[in-house]
């Protein structure tokens, strides 16, 4: 549940859900009260189920379910091998002044394909996903290149609302060995390089 805009109030109580698919993709909505979000109509767009997958047909009928119905914000399959997205939170920290409002998210396979993501609500209405470098050696020296699990599980955000991912070497969230990064911006010698 996003706080809002910290002058303003705006958005406070926005909820965004970050919806894993059943077979072909994920999305992410803006929750609305009584809203209809198709299931099992519709997997993001398209009717469901979807078979075959690699030619879904849009869905163009409204859906039957009661309720306004309400269509994602954002989505993207799985084919790529991604898995199943991993919703964060609303950015509301004073770090990345230039992400203020924006929605972090991942997929569980962050290594794979996905990376760390934000999405950005535009004037309009509609949002657009902006990918987040990961520590690459133009940022991180090639010391700390990819040093970061191949699988996220959640966010977490701490008293001044900053962001945190938890991440692990293990696909079983119930073995130990997991790890918290802290979402940090590059160092001052790395920028500009």
């Amino acid at each position: 549940q996003d706080i809002g805009d910290a002058e303003t109030g705006e958005d406070r109580g926005r909820m965004i859900c970050a919806d894993v698919g059943a077979r072909w993709c994920e999305e992410m909505d803006v929750m609305i009260p009584g809203g209809n979000y198709a299931w099992p109509e519709k997997e993001c767009h398209f009717c469901y189920p979807i078979d075959p997958p690699e030619d879904p047909e849009v869905c163009d009928e409204p859906s039957v379910s009661p309720g306004e119905e309400v269509f994602p914000i954002y989505w993207y399959t799985e084919w790529a091998g991604d898995q199943s997205v991993t919703g964060g939170h609303v950015y509301r920290g004073s770090a990345f002044p230039d992400y203020y409002g924006d929605y972090f998210w991942t997929d569980w396979k962050i290594r794979d394909n996905s990376g760390l993501n934000r999405l950005r609500e535009n004037e309009d209405g509609t949002w657009t996903n902006y990918k987040i470098d990961l520590c690459d050696a133009s940022m991180c020296g090639e010391e700390l290149e990819s040093e970061h699990a191949p699988m996220a599980f959640s966010f977490g955000v701490d008293q001044d609302l900053e962001h945190y991912i938890l991440e692990s070497e293990n696909d079983n969230p119930t073995i130990p060995g997991g790890v918290i990064y802290k979402i940090v911006t590059a160092p001052e010698s790395k920028k500009n390089q």
